[in-house]
């Protein structure tokens, strides 16, 4: 038997075919099955119980769409990777409602294939280490979770100190965290997820969190973005030596580009090139200050042509790099 089981839906016969043959050749152990509509896709999913469900958005009938909201009703713990042609977000709303997985774009190629079954796996895998709690200790997550999002302070405080008077063991504590990070995360984007290691004290480690998921909450009911574009912008902050573009970043945050756009303009005040540029810029002056090479500092600031860099600089500063310098005098 197959460890493994994926279904695949397309209605173009030569992708479906294409599709199952790179799946076969490089994971010859996974149990694969075809539908070649999303009304087939449904059907087989209930009889064939896959653990990955790869969709086509568009197909006659019944779109990708549809059919993962249909097959989402009886299979609610399998991953669903949709293809689409579309090099964008327009879908991503509704996918992320549906819980989908990932994402590939057509044509696809093996290797982007062969990534993502394995990250598939690798979910799976990961879900299924056994995290097992007591039914008291579930009550208290849960009413921990239910008021961080009713964004009650004081009923988190005394469910807080309820769960940790019951002097649960450390296991317990730590799969009792995962599930509520797990749970928290999926309906709060966007929060960090700290690690449990042996030097974390579990019940400052547990507050910590649960304050933070308070504190987006707030910030969320009371402006959807503000805390979203916070985090862009410290993205931007400490990637900016990479080569970044709007469609990018959008959709590392999940935003259609054109949306991002506007939106950024709206809580930056500047354009991303603006602020792009900014951030390089303050970043080149600290640098030549502290003695850089001009060209190592163009390359560290996202510049790949001296010469460009040069006159943005002196277009943002007023000087050129060469005159930018530290007391040793900036060098080429």
């Amino acid at each position: 038997m197959a460890k493994y089981k994926i279904l695949i839906a397309d209605d173009e016969e030569l992708e479906l075919n294409a599709l199952e043959f790179q799946l076969r050749r490089f994971f010859p152990e996974i149990e694969c099955e075809k539908a070649e509509n999303g009304r087939c896709a449904v059907e087989k999913a209930s009889s064939f119980s896959p653990d990955i469900i790869i969709l086509d958005i568009q197909m006659p009938g019944l779109s990708g769409i549809e059919a993962a909201e249909k097959i989402r009703e009886s299979l609610p713990d399998s991953l669903i990777v949709f293809l689409t042609a579309w090099n964008s977000f327009e879908f991503a709303q509704k996918a992320i409602r549906l819980g989908a997985f990932d994402y590939l774009v057509k044509p696809i190629d093996g290797e982007s294939l062969k990534n993502l079954i394995q990250k598939c796996i690798g979910e799976i895998e990961s879900k299924s280490e056994k995290i097992s709690i007591s039914s008291e200790s579930e009550r208290l997550i849960h009413a921990i979770e239910n008021s961080v999002f009713d964004i009650d302070e004081k009923s988190c405080s005394e469910n807080l100190s309820a769960f940790f008077e019951k002097n649960f063991s450390d296991k317990e504590i730590k799969d009792a965290f995962s599930i509520l990070t797990y749970e928290v995360s999926k309906k709060i984007p966007f929060l960090e997820i700290p690690e449990i290691d042996s030097k974390n004290d579990l019940q400052n480690l547990f507050s910590s969190f649960v304050k933070n998921a308070l504190d987006a909450q707030i910030e969320d009911r009371r402006d959807k973005y503000s805390r979203i574009f916070s985090l862009v912008k410290k993205y931007i902050d400490e990637n900016f030596s990479n080569h970044l573009n709007v469609d990018d970043v959008a959709k590392e945050f999940g935003l259609h580009p054109a949306y991002f756009t506007r939106l950024f303009h709206d809580y930056t005040g500047s354009t991303f090139v603006e602020y792009l540029t900014k951030v390089r810029i303050e970043s080149a002056k600290k640098m030549l200050s502290e003695g850089e090479l001009v060209k190592e500092t163009a390359r560290k600031c996202g510049f790949s042509d001296t010469d460009y860099f040069s006159k943005v600089f002196k277009k943002a500063t007023g000087k050129r790099p060469a005159e930018f310098s530290s007391s040793d005098g900036v060098k080429f």
